[in-house]
């Protein structure tokens, strides 16, 4: 969700430890990343140019989502004209400036956001800098390089930050199971563990 400016104009600079912790959280999401990857197609998508060219961007993120030789509900590929499947590129690039032109679509908030988080954070920099290298090394190490599986639990540690910045974010990180949903179960232990917030659990 986007912030209010002024709430975030007033909003307490993170402490060195729960930037360590927040680095940590990252790095055990791409662990997980890591291993969906081997079979599952991904897009990457950086902040930067969804800031410098947010139409290109969503374009990019359109092709990607309704690829022409997937299949989807309402789509059959092999009833479709090849003249018809040439149009997509032009669909996707014309949804993407609809939006970007539009009120819901427009960016101008986030940048503003960006700037006072840059602002704000410059003068502790250079200790924010060695505390995610820190942390960084150590979650490496206990990822073994990001390829152990399962990966570190998003709840060790969280709570030695006293702000509950990490909690929260764990919490977002959390796998959404829910029994009896098929697109939301669970069926690894690991990721019911996940959902009871127990670390140790396995």
């Amino acid at each position: 969700a986007i912030l209010d400016e002024t709430k975030l104009q007033y909003t307490v600079k993170p402490s060195s430890q729960t930037v360590g912790s927040i680095t940590e959280l990252l790095l055990r999401w791409h662990c997980r990343l890591s291993h969906v990857a081997a079979h599952t197609a991904e897009l990457t998508l950086t902040l930067d140019n969804i800031l410098k060219h947010p139409t290109d961007t969503l374009e990019t993120i359109l092709t990607f989502v309704w690829r022409q030789d997937w299949e989807w509900e309402g789509h059959n590929h092999d009833r479709i004209k090849r003249e018809e499947r040439e149009l997509y590129p032009k669909i996707w690039k014309g949804a993407a400036e609809e939006f970007v032109a539009s009120e819901d679509g427009s960016l101008q908030p986030l940048l503003n956001q960006v700037s006072l988080l840059l602002s704000s954070s410059t003068s502790d920099a250079t200790s924010f800098g060695e505390t995610i290298q820190q942390s960084f090394a150590s979650e490496m190490t206990k990822s073994k390089d990001l390829t152990s599986w399962p990966c570190p639990s998003f709840w060790d540690g969280v709570d030695n930050d006293d702000s509950g910045a990490a909690h929260k974010i764990a919490t977002e990180m959390t796998p959404n199971c829910r029994d009896g949903d098929p697109y939301a179960r669970c069926t690894v232990n690991k990721d019911r563990c996940e959902v009871k917030k127990d670390a140790m659990c396995k």
